[in-house]
This record gives C-alpha cells, structure tokens and sequence, in this order.
C-alpha cells in the first residue's frame, strides 16, 4: 500500500530547517524534478537551464513577503543536492505552467474542497476536506511535513510534494487548509501561491490567515478554502483569487463547497476553465458536492465525508477523479490525495492516491 514520508522538522532556523527537509526527501525531490523537466519541455520546447530562467521574476516578491521562505529554500537545495533555482521551480510550478496561456494549452482539471461546520457534522467538530487531483506520477512524490512550534508561530502539518515549503494541512491553533486551482487570463510576477498557503498554516487566528491571502500581490489564481475550530465553535471562509480580484463566501448551511472555476464572475478578468476544457468537471463535482452535503446535514461524520470523496457519479468525471477520455495531455489527472481534517480534535485522515481504493490512514498532533 501507498505511504507518505512524514518528515519531522523542529528546527527555529529556515536554513537548518531547509537542509534537514532537504536530506529526508532528497529522493522525492528528485523524482519529481525529473518529472516536471519533462512535462515543461514538453510545455515549451526550451532547454532546461532556459526553463529555470521562468522563476527568476517571481524572487523579489516572494523575497519581500516571505523572506525565510527563500533562505529555507537555500537549505532544501543543500539538503538535496539540488540547485537553488531548481527546488525554486518546484515552488512555483503553477506560476509557469499557468502564465503560458498564449500557447492555449488545455488547463490542468481538479481538485474538490469542502468545509462542514459543527452544526452540519454528527460528531459536533470542524471538518475540512480535500480531493487534491493532478498528475498521476505526482502521488509517490509527496510528502507530509510537521514543522514544530516556533515562537508565536503554532506548530503545523502540511501535506505537499517534495520539494515545496507547503500546500494543504492544519495545525495546532486549529486553522485548517484547502485550495483549488483556478484558470484566468491575467496571470502576473508576484507572489507565489505555495508561499502564501504557508503564512496560512502559520497564522493562529481566522482574520490573520485570510489577511495573508488578501494582503499579498498574487501571481496566480487560486480558491483557499479556510476552516477553523476554537473549542466547540468553528467558521470559515472560502476566498477565490485572481491577481487583482477577490471574491469571499460564508458558509451557508452549515458548509462551503469549491471546486476549479469561479463561482462569482470575474470583473477584471476571464475565467478560462471552461473555455480551454469544455469537458471539464467542475461544475458537475460542485453540485454533486453541494448536494451529498445538504443530503447528510447533521449526519456528516469523518466517515461520511471519505464516501463523499470517493463518490464516482459520473466516473470518469466524478469527484474521485479517474482522468478525464478527452484528455490530450501525456499523464492522466488523476485523484492524487484525500484528506478529512478534524480542526476540533486536531486529527488528519488521509488517502494517498484515490481514496475508493487507496488505504486510509490517522495522523494526530
């Protein structure tokens, strides 16, 4: 059965912290270089060493807002063996697959989020879940990373792949994380989205973690889906971001649901999901979502929230993402991760690979 390496980090200094995440993952790291080179190349026709050059724009704002994010980077590439501009492209692999929109190339499907409040839950816990799809040769290249309290910085897991500072997780103040990918036309240099779902899973309190979101000069579109459980209470927001625009929603019913087009209209921007893949099936996982969920309030345990995960109405198309028959890409998408987090008792389920078939496993602070 599929595992994931969890790779502990208690170090207080980025460097070190780096270098040591860098040793345990060197292999990781190195399987997925190898994969993005080729799906780049392929992208672009261009030589690696021009490939890396794709970054170089994204450094001076990723420097200013995380400035020990880079200087972690520094240390992943000691660790591994790597170059500093290497583990850099891992990092912001979105912001160059994403900004090459002129060539008109079909945008990556996937990836279903969904947030239930105590109110909506059979067990009376905050509960943020995720289908995460991508590549399929990207689910034996994650990891999970629990990097330990530092100062007023709460102690965090991430689950992400080998390589990146961070993705979707929690940690001990009870913030919980989700994305989506979104599709526009306005991608820009600015922030990268990995650095921004770090400060997320750095932050103690709902208004701090959404501020990092709305605060930063994006360079890529993204829907983050945050949750939080303070004793017995919990709430979220779900927040979709273009590089200029942001929309923000409440819970209603007790839960939140997203997906990979934008529920609200773009003012300053196009959403190209649909017009780039018009197979593509965001709106059908929304509402299948949407649906499952008001079908169980109240009733909405852990257990009910990995069958939702796994529901294949309309397979291939289904929320478990099978790869989709009009894909013209080399490398199906693919359900790459399940999680249910439970922000209350401070517990993670998660299924590496496709949760109808994948085993589930337990991971506690």
């Amino acid at each position: 059965m599929r595992d994931l390496p969890v790779i502990e980090l208690h170090q207080t200094a980025p460097l070190a912290r780096g270098r040591a995440y860098g040793e345990a993952a060197r292999e990781r790291i190195a399987c997925n270089l190898e994969f993005y080179k080729g799906i780049f190349m392929n992208l672009t026709g261009e030589a690696w060493s021009n490939l890396l050059g794709r970054g170089r724009s994204l450094k001076p704002m990723a420097e200013a807002y995380a400035p020990d994010l880079l200087i972690e980077i520094e240390g992943i590439a000691e660790g591994s063996g790597f170059s500093w501009e290497e583990i850099f492209l891992l990092n912001v692999r979105s912001e160059v697959i994403f900004s090459l929109k002129a060539l008109g190339l079909e945008p990556p499907d996937g990836c279903t989020s969904l947030l239930a409040l105590p109110e909506a839950t059979s067990c009376g816990s905050t509960l943020l879940a995720q289908n995460w799809d991508w590549y399929a040769p990207v689910i034996d290249g994650q990891v999970v990373l629990k990097i330990a309290e530092r100062e007023a910085i709460p102690a965090l897991v991430t689950f992400t792949e080998a390589g990146q500072v961070a993705k979707m997780g929690m940690n001990a103040a009870g913030i919980g994380l989700a994305v989506n990918n979104l599709t526009t036309d306005s991608p820009r240099p600015g922030v990268p989205w990995l650095f921004i779902t770090r400060r997320i899973l750095e932050s103690s309190r709902l208004t701090e973690a959404a501020g990092r979101v709305l605060a930063a000069r994006r360079a890529h579109s993204i829907n983050y889906l945050i949750g939080h459980a303070e004793g017995t209470e919990g709430f979220g927001v779900c927040i979709e971001t273009a590089v200029c625009e942001e929309h923000v929603f409440w819970p209603e019913q007790g839960f939140l649901v997203h997906t990979n087009h934008f529920i609200e209209p773009g003012r300053t921007f196009q959403d190209l999901k649909l017009k780039r893949d018009p197979y593509s099936s965001t709106l059908l996982r929304l509402a299948r979502t949407r649906r499952l969920l008001q079908k169980g309030l109240g009733r909405l345990g852990p257990a009910a929230i990995r069958e939702i995960l796994a529901d294949h109405y309309d397979h291939p198309f289904s929320i478990c993402a099978h790869g989709s028959p009009y894909s013209t890409g080399a490398h199906p998408m693919v359900t790459c991760l399940s999680l249910v987090m439970n922000l209350t008792r401070k517990e993670i389920e998660y299924c590496p690979g496709q949760p109808c078939c994948g085993e589930w496993k337990v991971l506690q602070f």
